[in-house]
């Protein structure tokens, strides 16, 4: 009798004891980042995909943090910046949020602008995190002394969308295309056989794939050491290829956004060079060809040399004077670094997570319907990791701007490509003050 009530006392002692671990457990993962300071609000400036998803997500981090109160105001891209801009000028911390969406374009431009401005990320171990970013990422959200200053948002690598009923029809094998010479020579056989151009070129601001093709060769505007590095022999190429693909007669000239979209609608353009966010503009803007498009690596200059770049993607920072700088922090990698929350990001606005543990995750290994069952994903996880990282520098508004007006003068205005490279360095020496690397 004795031993049975032993047994039974170890059995309710054993019962109690995982009834405490799991409330500790659970109580550990819902403990309140306000540290006892009552009820807070966490301000959020953001835009599109992630402003809507930091509105799903805020309920889970609320209940998770009793007396937090996420705010996410959801505005335009330039708002964004002429809010932020304004505020660090003014010097006034009240017109400011606690987190910041951010391009990663833009956070050298604010740092020499603003220097100082923004948490060194560092302070609260993110850079724990730095092995589980692509390269590329890593090198964008770190200031001058190598720190992390923004929390990683989404990446944009970039791949060559094609209609593959198209290239069938001209008996083209998608595979064949290795570099931009066959990529050049698939376009000619399918104009000539279908009718349907290559590609859609907004001549008058098409700097994008410029950029694609620079950063493809492992180029950008400037080099590491911020000078300009427009006579470098990867920008000629790119000059050259640019003048070559929308003069070769493959190219149907679109005027602006919609006139892309409405050329893949109308089954006018049979490929597209662009960002992993193309999937989600075509899923939803072209419909009437779903199940004919596939995704490829980009073509290469040369058989060898790498086919990864990267268009696009956002980020986090968080502003030195916000007062809730911890409780910000702890929101945001939430945000970026949950896998579960990651997952809806990719589930309901097809955005692209530059956390790279999400990779392996169910949802990068499953087929895409509207891509024929391909794995979309996966093939643009393996792309970001190949990324190479640029330096963008706090002139990089000044360069895109003179490079696109020169770009758009060679293609419309029949300058050639070596008087437009040569303008391009003239200008940006004269508004920059920066030297040539002097490259050829």
């Amino acid at each position: 009798m004795m031993k049975y009530k032993g047994a039974i006392f170890s059995i309710v002692l054993l019962i109690f004891t995982v009834i405490i671990i799991s409330f500790l457990s659970k109580a550990e993962n819902t403990t309140n980042v306000a540290d006892g300071k009552g009820q807070e609000t966490i301000t959020v400036w953001a835009w599109g995909g992630w402003a809507q998803h930091l509105e799903d997500i805020a309920p889970i981090f609320e209940e998770r943090n009793p007396g937090i109160n996420i705010n996410v105001n959801n505005q335009g891209v330039e708002q964004v910046y002429q809010r932020l801009t304004t505020g660090l000028a003014s010097g006034q911390s009240s017109q400011l949020p606690d987190i910041v969406q951010m391009e990663e374009q833009r956070l050298p431009i604010y740092n020499n602008n603003f220097p100082n401005s923004f948490v060194d990320l560092t302070e609260f171990g993110f850079d724990q995190y730095a092995d589980f970013l692509p390269e590329a990422k890593v090198g964008a959200l770190s200031n001058e002394e190598g720190n992390l200053i923004g929390l990683p948002g989404d990446i944009g690598p970039v791949g060559l969308f094609y209609r593959i009923d198209v290239f069938e029809d001209a008996n083209v094998d998608p595979q064949s295309i290795k570099t931009w010479d066959d990529y050049i020579d698939a376009g000619k056989t399918i104009k000539e056989v279908t009718g349907i151009d290559m590609l859609g070129f907004m001549a008058n601001d098409d700097i994008s794939l410029y950029k694609i093709l620079l950063q493809q060769q492992g180029s950008f505007y400037f080099n590491e050491d911020g000078e300009i590095t427009t006579e470098s022999k990867e920008s000629k190429k790119a000059f050259l290829l640019m003048n070559e693909l929308f003069h070769s007669g493959i190219a149907a000239n679109v005027t602006n956004w919609d006139g892309r979209i409405a050329s893949l609608q109308n089954n006018q353009v049979a490929t597209v060079p662009g960002a992993v966010w193309w999937s989600r503009s075509l899923m939803q803007q072209v419909t009437n060809s779903k199940g004919n498009w596939r995704v490829m690596k980009l073509p290469e200059f040369k058989e060898g040399n790498t086919h990864a770049a990267a268009d696009g993607g956002s980020n986090f920072v968080i502003p030195k004077a916000s007062d809730n700088q911890r409780i910000a922090y702890e929101f945001i990698k939430f945000a970026t670094t949950d896998l579960e929350s990651l997952t809806s990001l990719v589930e309901n606005y097809f955005m692209f997570p530059a956390y790279t543990p999400l990779y392996e995750e169910e949802i990068f290994k499953e087929g895409n319907a509207y891509f024929g069952n391909q794995k979309v994903l996966q093939l643009f996880a393996e792309i970001s990791e190949e990324v190479p990282k640029v330096n963008y520098t706090s002139d990089y508004l000044r360069a895109n701007i003179t490079y696109s007006d020169e770009l758009a003068s060679m293609m419309l205005q029949n300058k050639s490509p070596e008087e437009a490279w040569q303008s391009v360095l003239k200008k940006l020496q004269s508004s920059t003050g920066r030297e040539s690397s002097e490259e050829d």
